[in-house]
């Protein structure tokens, strides 16, 4: 019978391999002690994402510091909202557009990371300051244009 092992269990395997073990010996212990799942394609899948969203944190945890940092400094993000008569923007550039335009330039930075007290509602150029890890803080330009 195969098995996916849910946790490293000596002689057997580690956590996350697909073994075959006797039907006697997965029935009566390894998964009444939730040792193990039967090995579906479903469990399988579920596995290797698993595996693959562990292995992805470790690659974002891996970034130096310093080397985000100096990337920060020379990023320009280009935000263009729409604005009312007097020049107001309607939504204004909020820490949550930073993130997602950063994600898509492939920096992973969290909200909290990002010192911006109100929206920006006026067009203009804007330094922003981030902290990158602690004690180690990096500076971010934005623009803000008006789009009719």
């Amino acid at each position: 019978m195969k098995v996916i092992l849910l946790k490293n269990i000596n002689l057997l395997g580690k956590k996350g391999e697909v073994k075959e073990v006797a039907v006697g010996y997965a029935r009566n212990y390894l998964l009444p002690s939730r040792l193990a799942n039967l090995a579906t394609e479903r469990e399988i899948t579920k596995v290797r994402a698993t595996e693959k969203a562990v292995e992805k944190k470790k690659i974002k945890k891996s970034v130096n510091p310093e080397e985000l940092a100096s990337r920060l400094r020379s990023t320009v993000i280009s935000f263009s909202e729409k604005a009312d008569e007097k020049g107001t923007f309607f939504a204004g550039v909020t820490r949550e557009k930073i993130i997602k335009s950063l994600e898509e330039q492939g920096i992973d930075l969290k909200v909290k990371q990002i010192k911006l007290e109100q929206p920006i509602k006026k067009e203009g150029e804007y330094k922003i300051g981030i902290d990158v890890a602690p004690g180690l803080k990096s500076e971010l330009r934005i623009s803000a244009k008006i789009v009719s």
